[in-house]
């Protein structure tokens, strides 16, 4: 995906689900690393509700408003952040990433 593609989708993520986010990041390297993301922080499991994995992607700019539109779906954790290794995501120990 070019450079501007990703920069007019970093603009606009709120007019999309995210299963359509990720179709359109499909050819690119972020793809790989939010599926990887996604599938870790999808086992989490359990009755408390508080999520016990995280996974980390790389810190960009597209990332960084993936992160708040993510935030702000209550898809994942208010937790999440980013840190010196990269983005840290945080999950819920109920429910599931639904990005397909």
């Amino acid at each position: 995906m070019s450079k501007y593609r990703l920069y007019l989708l970093g603009d606009n993520l709120d007019l999309f689900e995210l299963w359509e986010i990720m179709n359109l990041l499909s050819d690119s390297d972020i793809h790989a690393e939010w599926i990887e993301a996604f599938n870790k922080l999808n086992q989490n499991e359990d009755v408390d509700h508080n999520g016990n994995q995280s996974a980390t992607v790389s810190s960009c700019e597209f990332n960084i408003k993936l992160l708040e539109y993510l935030k702000k779906r209550d898809m994942i954790s208010k937790k999440s952040r980013p840190d010196l290794k990269g983005i840290v995501l945080y999950g819920f120990r109920s429910g599931q990433i639904e990005y397909q």
